[in-house]
């Protein structure tokens, strides 16, 4: 185990000033080779390095590094990227005079390297992490390894309910992108609210099928004993026994129904959790590229022609995979459906089912209660299924508007053209000599 995350915060030697003209509507951008070189970027990522673009194209990125940066944050920065994974993360960056400024990066592969987009935080998540990243440098700096710092990462998510680092990020790029919105004295974001709807659907749809599960167990072995005390009747109850048997068939129907729902139910939850950040960090780079593409004064060599071709396949991508969780929910409502009708063809069978109870002479009470446990288990299960039918209709409905968000994104995201780019003197360059 890692150190304790509460450990003091390390004495460095970096500069106490704060860069003043970062604001909160600031975006910036920047590409990257796979190495790490910078290859592009707008006005505002170059304002707030203080270097000229001289020294920043072909520079490595950790140009911009700050010292009270934890070693083991950029491991798993860099390892999400180079499995091809969006990422996002709290980075301190330091300016060329040695001024900081705290971003919330997120950073998406793309052919060739890496593209990013950072903003200001400015949620209540951010002062937290800053804590913790000075006790991660703490323990870096006593001699903790970067395994060891993955480790009390892993801790520190865990302790506030976090189920990964994949599940934290998402949370901070809607929190960021929601808390920026709200300074600027914007609407909510529709996609940020789109994907929160959904999630809450989707979960209220996992509940009821664990309940319907747990309900078909307390009943498993109910028609069995149906057929048995009917047994008990002879030749008068076979009717019974037949209809037992159909209840079991219809129950290993709505089994089966429910289990097919589960497995789509899991696959668009894992579909929701692994895209959802993809499609929020979609969102704000597209904002972002709005900006890159209005601005003069880009040096040489930033084309926003060729910035286009580059970001677009990759919208693309998360716009087709917003398709992908369109269809998995109307396979939901497909499925939920299908089990409605089987929970019908119970109501008729138990209806058969006591008619020919109240026919038996004699002391049919063992019967009788097993007809009453089955109609429990059918109110249960039929009111299961009617909320899992509001919250499917619920989740298609947030799906259909979020698809509807993103189908435009791929082709708006190209340059507009006929602006005269003013080239920006070229300036003696940093060395290149390694990645970020």
């Amino acid at each position: 185990m890692g150190a304790n995350l509460t450990d003091s915060a390390p004495k460095t030697n970096s500069y106490e000033q704060e860069v003043a003209d970062f604001r909160i509507d600031d975006l910036f951008m920047s590409r990257t080779d796979d190495r790490g070189v910078i290859l592009s970027g707008n006005q505002t990522f170059q304002r707030l390095s203080g270097y000229g673009w001289g020294e920043l194209l072909g520079a490595p990125h950790k140009t911009i590094r700050h010292p009270d940066m934890p070693k083991c944050v950029f491991r798993v920065f860099w390892e999400r990227l180079k499995a091809g994974k969006p990422v996002g993360a709290y980075v301190k960056n330091r300016a060329k005079d040695g001024r900081y400024y705290w971003v919330f990066a997120i950073a998406l592969p793309v052919e060739g390297g890496f593209v990013s987009v950072r903003l200001k935080p400015s949620s209540p998540i951010f002062e937290t992490v800053k804590g913790v990243y000075a006790a991660l440098l703490d323990a870096e700096h006593k001699g903790m390894s970067i395994e060891g710092g993955v480790e009390m990462i892993d801790d520190f998510l865990k302790k506030h309910g976090r189920t990964s680092y994949r599940d934290a990020m998402a949370a901070w790029v809607r929190s960021e992108i929601a808390s920026r919105r709200s300074h600027l004295g914007r609407k909510p974001d529709p996609v940020l609210d789109g994907l929160e709807e959904l999630k809450s659907c989707i979960l209220k749809i996992g509940n009821e099928l664990d309940e319907v599960r747990g309900t078909f167990e307390s009943i498993r072995g109910t028609p069995t004993n149906l057929r048995i005390q009917a047994s008990r009747f002879g030749e008068k109850a076979i009717t019974i026994q037949i209809i037992s048997q159909n209840y079991d068939l219809l129950t290993k129907e709505i089994e089966a129904a429910n289990a097919t729902m589960g497995q789509i139910y899991e696959s668009l939850l894992q579909v929701l959790d692994e895209d959802s950040f993809g499609l929020a960090a979609v969102s704000l780079l597209h904002e972002a590229f709005r900006r890159f593409e209005s601005e003069d004064g880009l040096p040489e060599g930033i084309s926003m022609e060729v910035e286009a071709q580059i970001i677009q396949p990759h919208t693309r991508n998360f716009s087709a995979r917003a398709d992908v969780m369109l269809k998995r929910t109307e396979e939901l409502v497909v499925q939920v459906r299908q089990l409605q009708r089987i929970v019908s063809g119970l109501a008729v069978t138990r209806v058969m089912c006591r008619i020919e109870e109240a026919g038996l002479s004699g002391d049919s009470g063992g019967i009788a209660d097993i007809v009453d446990r089955l109609l429990q288990f059918q109110t249960k299960v039929m009111g299961c299924i009617e909320h899992i039918d509001t919250e499917c209709r619920n989740a298609h409905r947030s799906m259909t508007r979020l698809a509807a968000n993103f189908s435009a994104v791929p082709d708006e995201m190209k340059p507009q053209g006929g602006k005269d780019r003013r080239r920006a003197p070229r300036e003696p360059r940093l060395r290149s000599d390694s990645a970020a």
